[in-house]
């Protein structure tokens, strides 16, 4: 969602719908940790103006729950456009990353994704701690590894190979190898090896076709194999799994050690 005139003038506050580059989701429209708004400054009048107009607030996902929120503190930066490249302001409209990135995701504990030719990460500095050198960069959450890709990387590619980062120095923990893969949750990550097609919709369900989902720990070892063709991410414990497809799929539910 783009908020504020096409103006090359003025900085535009931007809440990506794309969730490759974030973990924030749009809430309603409240004065909630954000305080009172500055006087507008300069080229930062119309974003200002807007901020203090509408208060925008927005929800971060938090932990390992979907349905654990907390609304963005003073501190949050928030992606802007000036001209063709993004950086970030603060509260205030303050510059605090100066525009440097074709695009620029919102930050999730600590960390976005920013992109300059590939997709890296940065810190609230700035700094790339993540390097940019890959296609693809998905979701950043608490457990500090982050999925990222090589080649291909649409959903409904073949051709991609997904590992692991660490997002706090970027060292690669598991090499790009699987077909794909889901975020971790619980210290557990979804991934495919084969040929995996999916239908990829309402709590992230995930159907493979000739190739099968298990699931890995933050080493890259499979603690529960290869086995299923749907997997989803775990949540309190349990994960959603497939066994089969189309009228003769079969679904149920798994605890950490692949038990039903």
């Amino acid at each position: 969602m783009m908020i504020g005139k096409q103006d090359e003038m003025y900085p535009q506050l931007h809440k990506s719908t794309n969730t490759r580059l974030s973990c924030l989701r749009c809430g309603a429209i409240l004065n909630h940790g954000l305080g009172p708004m500055k006087p507008p400054q300069q080229s930062t009048k119309l974003l200002t103006a807007i901020l203090g107009t509408f208060v925008l607030a927005c929800c971060s996902h938090i932990g390992n729950s979907g349905n654990e929120w907390e609304f963005i503190t003073p501190r949050t930066l928030l992606p802007v456009r000036v001209g063709s490249v993004w950086g970030y302001v603060d509260r205030y409209g303050a510059v605090k990353i100066k525009p440097q990135f074709k695009e620029a995701g919102e930050f999730c504990n600590g960390y976005a994704v920013a992109k300059a030719e590939k997709d890296g990460l940065i810190a609230v500095s700035g700094q790339f701690t993540v390097q940019p050198t890959f296609d693809q960069i998905t979701e950043i959450n608490s457990e500090n590894l982050v999925p990222v890709c090589m080649g291909d990387c649409t959903w409904n590619s073949n051709n991609a190979r997904w590992g692991f980062a660490d997002v706090r120095n970027g060292v690669v923990v598991v090499r790009p190898q699987f077909t794909k893969a889901l975020p971790f949750t619980e210290h557990l990550a979804a991934v495919c090896t084969g040929a995996c097609n999916d239908s990829y919709g309402e709590n992230f369900h995930t159907i493979s076709a000739t190739g099968k989902w298990g699931f890995i720990d933050v080493k890259g070892a499979f603690v529960i194999s290869s086995q299923f063709d749907g997997a989803d991410m775990f949540h309190r414990g349990v994960a959603k799994v497939t066994l089969g497809s189309g009228d003769n799929a079969k679904s149920g539910y798994i605890d950490p050690h692949g038990a039903f």
